[in-house]
């Protein structure tokens, strides 16, 4: 199990955080940043590039901002090995190729461990808090 899909969730600035667990969870998933979460932020970025703009459903600055939004966020990961969001305007569909190129660019440079480096940690923290949230359902 990796949770490279949900990092930008778990690690967004938007997230509740009123949920007691949040500390560990976020202190567990940068303890397994690798290099595999680029296939997850470029697939996800290449889908959403083809989806919206490609297909020409919704090639409106807002769209490719937010998928530019997401790459920086990969290239970051990738570069310093810290996610964070950088607030970003004027991307135009033209743009997107370039990012998913300085995303592939950024992966070359990584000096992140190929692969989650704790994987267990975290799969044991997310099984007791499952257990825990089922043992309060029951009471």
């Amino acid at each position: 199990m990796y949770i490279r899909n949900h990092l930008s969730g778990v690690m967004s600035p938007i997230i509740v955080k009123d949920w007691p667990c949040l500390g560990e969870l976020r202190r567990l998933a940068a303890l397994n940043y690798s290099k595999r979460a680029y296939h997850s932020i470029k697939g996800l970025a290449e889908h959403n590039y083809e989806k919206y703009i490609v297909n020409e459903r919704d090639d409106s600055v807002k769209r490719c901002n937010t998928i530019a939004r997401t790459i920086l966020m990969g290239c970051k990961l990738l570069r310093e090995g810290i996610i964070e969001y950088i607030s970003i305007t004027g991307t135009s569909p033209k743009d997107i190729p370039k990012f998913i190129d300085e995303l592939d660019l950024a992966l070359k440079e990584s000096t992140l461990p190929d692969a989650p480096q704790h994987e267990n940690e975290i799969r044991d923290f997310l099984i007791d808090v499952r257990l825990s949230s089922l043992e309060e359902e029951q009471e």
